[in-house]
């Protein structure tokens, strides 16, 4: 029983490194773009703040097509992006299931041997 417990326990590092290599990965995707949606929503609030204004010099259209370039600037390789952190979501739960499984898989062969 303690062979398993010190399988398990040396493999602690390297779901560690893998559970690491996720946050990493998924943290970096989400702050991309993050300053062209700030300045999109600032520009939405101004537009919104000062209607009468906005209106009255009639740049609605200018405003919206820069508010719509701004999204598209933020949104550009957001697939891309998800691609990555799902992969890496992905392979460091693998990496926790096969740790783990190896693990009951060495229980086995302990049992098996007596």
């Amino acid at each position: 029983c303690w062979q398993m417990a010190l399988v398990i326990l040396g493999a602690i590092p390297i779901m560690m490194i893998s559970q690491a290599i996720q946050m990493i990965v998924t943290n970096g995707g989400q702050k991309q773009g993050q300053d062209h949606l700030k300045t999109a929503q600032q520009v939405v609030s101004d537009a919104v703040q000062n209607s009468r204004t906005v209106q009255a010099l009639c740049i609605e259209n200018e405003l919206a097509s820069y508010h719509g370039d701004l999204i598209t600037k933020a949104t550009s390789g957001a697939a891309c992006r998800a691609i990555i952190s799902g992969s890496g979501f992905g392979i460091a739960n693998g990496v926790i299931f096969l740790v783990l499984a190896a693990g009951f898989w060495y229980a086995t062969k302990l049992v098996d041997d007596g």
